[in-house]
């Protein structure tokens, strides 16, 4: 019986510091430093790993690296997936995991494309937050002479996170 009220009791009080937790992070929800956002990211750059300042060619490693803005806030930890299309002979590493909060280095991923043409890259990176929502609503952006497209958007409820998604268009001699 005591077995019972103590379990009772321990699972009463672990719900009340929840919802205390939870009520005194939603006083803090409007003020900035309380925030999390996600990474703003303003061009992508693709260069020769193996011959710096050559051209983009078959055969050759092939950094892409996408260029923050800004840093992102209040971000635990994030996931970079990468994918290419059309995906023939193409080696790379698909996921990277980063803990954001440590690490908030610009997303960078090596290339080595078998056969020339014209490819797309696309990033999803996913960042998981530890604050209020600093940002409610998505958007997107389109940056035609850089040949990139970029969107934000925001996931989740009360447990949320960011998903940004960008494709770069790539041509390899």
């Amino acid at each position: 019986m005591k077995s019972i009220y103590f379990f009772k009791t321990s699972v009463l009080l672990t719900l009340l510091t929840f919802v205390f937790g939870l009520a005194s992070c939603s006083q803090n929800s409007d003020d900035e430093d309380y925030q999390s956002v996600p990474p703003r990211f303003e061009n992508v750059e693709v260069s020769n790993a193996d011959n710096p300042g050559g051209e983009l060619k078959a055969g050759e490693n092939i950094k892409i690296t996408a260029i923050q803005k800004e840093t992102g806030r209040l971000l635990i930890g994030s996931t970079y997936t990468w994918s290419v299309s059309p995906e023939l002979d193409v080696e790379y590493e698909p996921v990277k995991n980063v803990n954001y909060g440590v690490e908030s280095s610009n997303p960078t991923n090596i290339f080595k494309f078998a056969n020339p043409g014209t490819y797309r890259i696309t990033l999803k990176a996913k960042y998981t937050t530890s604050g209020s929502k600093g940002m409610t609503e998505g958007w997107s952006e389109n940056h035609p002479d850089q040949k990139f497209n970029i969107s934000y958007e925001v996931y989740g409820a009360a447990f949320f996170y960011y998903l940004v998604t960008i494709d770069k268009y790539v041509t390899i001699k």
